[in-house]
């Protein structure tokens, strides 16, 4: 008997519950019914990478002069797909997944049924989750399937074409960015944000600060590319972002500022330097007006380095949210500047696909 579903149990862009697990797992799911509204290739693809099965399991095949077993006919042609059943259960960070609600979920699935299993998403796996995974599937054939948001995020990422499919790559990016804000991901120790700095480099290089507005969001990454030109002509790691509070009539000298980051420590003091450093910079910036009319983050870095990080596709920066991940270029988070620098000189990013 096929299981009816209710129109209330319809996947929504509303939140409609209050716990915080549910509104995750509700916006994950959100995030796959889009991905296979927009493509159904991409959607088996995106659940196959993470579920490591093979693809044609789910996908229809269209076969040719097809003869079943046993069967004497032989038709021109059949189309086919086996019918598939996946839960999802979402922990938040540093929860554990309970043995007892995951057996209630696998109860509800057919333990004989080829393709049912049950999604269990994180922020990483502990070790007694491990044991739970590990002693279940021995009993339920291997139906558990473990996947991280960060995993969730790389493999839907990596199926689209940020210029072809801009669209449901900003979706993506999006969903990356909640993740990010509710913690759920934290690989901002491997990402550099490329941002534009036009006729503002040298005075950027000079003060060693970058500045943005601050409604834009600031996490997901630790360190800064300074591009102009069709290139990184800088990589900074970043040691503090200072927000500005402006006043009605513009005065630099009656300005306030909160620093809204620290990574090299809990301490969120602004000191004396940096507040002098943050002036003379506004002072001179051929943006003043805007600077002095409206809130600004400044990311003070701890170190500049030189470099010549060639953006490999046509035109402009796409899209205000481009990070570079280090680990694609053999680097690591615990890497000198000076050695990231080196190791990205004359490499290429941006390579649009095809």
């Amino acid at each position: 008997m096929v299981e009816k579903l209710k129109v209330e149990d319809n996947v929504s862009s509303f939140q409609r519950y209050h716990a915080r697990e549910n509104i995750h797992s509700s916006n994950a799911m959100l995030l796959l019914k889009k991905i296979y509204d927009y493509s159904h290739d991409k959607f088996y693809k995106l659940l196959s990478s993470c579920m490591e099965i093979e693809e044609n399991q789910w996908c229809p095949q269209f076969v040719t002069q097809h003869k079943e077993k046993d069967k004497d006919s032989i038709p021109d042609g059949l189309i086919y797909q086996t019918g598939f059943k996946c839960l999802i259960e979402a922990k938040e960070k540093n929860k554990d997944f309970n043995e007892q609600q995951l057996v209630g979920h696998l109860a509800y699935l057919n333990r004989d049924a080829t393709n049912h299993y049950l999604i269990l998403l994180a922020v990483e796996f502990s070790a007694n989750d491990e044991n739970i995974v590990d002693k279940l599937n021995k009993i339920y054939n291997d139906k558990i399937k473990k996947v991280r948001y960060i995993e969730l995020c790389e493999i839907a990422r990596s199926l689209f074409n940020e210029y072809k499919d801009s669209e449901m790559y900003e979706l993506i990016e999006e969903f990356y960015n909640y993740c990010l804000g509710e913690n759920l991901i934290d690989d901002s120790d491997y990402k550099i944000r490329i941002r534009a700095c036009g006729n503002t480099l040298l005075d950027n290089v000079k003060y060693k600060m970058y500045y943005d507005t601050a409604e834009h969001e600031h996490k997901g990454f630790k360190y800064l590319g300074l591009y102009n030109q069709r290139t990184v002509k800088y990589i900074g790691k970043i040691l503090k972002i200072i927000k500005t509070n402006v006043v009605d009539d513009k005065d630099v000298e009656k300005m306030t500022f909160e620093c809204v980051e620290n990574y090299s420590g809990k301490n969120k003091n602004v000191t004396s330097e940096e507040i002098v450093l943050i002036k003379d910079m506004i002072k001179t910036s051929p943006y003043k007006d805007s600077l002095t009319a409206y809130s600004h983050k400044f990311f003070i870095m701890e170190d500049l380095k030189e470099t010549n990080f060639l953006k490999g596709s046509k035109g402009g920066l796409f899209t205000y949210r481009m990070n570079i991940d280090i680990r694609k270029y053999g680097l690591n988070k615990d890497d000198y500047l000076e050695t990231i620098a080196d190791a990205l000189n004359n490499q290429e990013w941006g390579v649009r696909k095809d």
